[in-house]
């Protein structure tokens, strides 16, 4: 009877030991659940935020491929008027030079609204910091091309386009990557009769490496992109393009000095002055070739731009 006793006084602190077990098994579980759903939700918070960021990276190359072609455009126009002019047409070329500088300029705008979209989007290998370095590159680019196509004299051979007589060189919004060719092309052609175009080369020569700079900027920050996105093949194509870029800029540079030098072949001798039939036709060859050259790597960044997008929109 003892024992029974015993063992009846002590079956209450048991049961109430195994349910101070139970509590904290199911406090344990509970714990478990909870830090689990944490994680889930923290998962798919930094899903929802990394999609968001590709998104607005998607957004930025759709913005970036409209500018180019709007730059494209301009370019065909700034070609069409020299040709136009080689062949003798006179009349009519300033519409056509304003066409292609809002063309230009739109491209610029639109292009540098996308680079801002760049900026929110991903943040890891090193995207985050190419982006905000382009960004910073265009607004500065833009600026001095608006100082440049709005400033009356910054030397010739930032437009070498005769028949325009406005008071904003339009054909300066399409581009400036023309700028240290064409001063390489008037320095070493004839810039022993004429002092005077390579005056002022400083502004010009700046806005061209300006622009070099951002086009390689933003397809380095392409390819960071696509690193986020664990495509390789992507990252790999920004990267053969951003090469690409680089030594397209410098086939420009060849064709200033090659030109420069074919003027030195046709030109008269020293102390002459200089033949206006042979430097109309090397001027507007010049033009022609270099213009034809812009125009072709600005089509190659504007396919490979789209292919990226295609690659983030569709991406596993």
């Amino acid at each position: 009877r003892r024992s029974r006793r015993r063992d009846d006084d002590d079956y209450p602190r048991r049961r109430r030991r195994d349910d101070d077990d139970d509590y904290d098994d199911r406090s344990r579980r509970r714990r478990d659940d909870d830090d689990y759903d944490r994680r889930r939700s923290r998962r798919e918070r930094d899903a929802e935020a990394f999609e968001g960021q590709m998104n607005r990276a998607s957004l930025a190359c759709f913005l970036y491929f409209i500018g180019g072609w709007l730059q494209v455009g301009g370019l065909g126009l700034l070609f069409f008027v020299i040709f136009l002019h080689w062949i003798g047409v006179i009349e009519g070329l300033t519409f056509f030079q304003v066409l292609a500088g809002l063309l230009g300029l739109g491209c610029w705008l639109t292009s540098g609204t996308g680079l801002g979209f760049l900026v929110s989007g991903p943040r890891s290998r090193g995207a985050l910091g190419l982006s905000i370095a382009t960004a910073a590159t265009a607004g500065l680019h833009l600026l001095l091309m608006i100082v440049v196509a709005t400033n009356r004299y910054y030397g010739g051979f930032g437009f070498i386009l005769p028949g325009y007589t406005g008071e904003v060189h339009w054909n300066a919004f399409v581009t400036q990557a023309r700028a240290l060719p064409s001063l390489l092309f008037v320095a070493i052609g004839f810039d022993a009769y004429f002092r005077q175009p390579t005056e002022g080369a400083l502004l010009p020569v700046f806005t061209n490496l300006f622009e070099v700079a951002r086009g390689i900027l933003f397809l380095l920050t392409l390819r960071a992109v696509m690193l986020c996105a664990r495509d390789t093949r992507g990252a790999t194509l920004a990267m053969k393009t951003t090469i690409g870029y680089a030594i397209g800029a410098g086939a420009l540079l060849l064709v200033g000095i090659l030109f420069g030098l074919l003027y030195l072949v046709v030109r008269p001798g020293r102390g002459e002055p200089p033949a206006f039939e042979s430097l109309s036709a090397v001027l507007h060859l010049y033009q022609i070739v270099l213009y034809l050259l812009l125009a072709t790597v600005a089509v190659g960044v504007n396919l490979v731009v789209r292919t990226i997008k295609g690659n983030i929109d569709y991406r596993r």
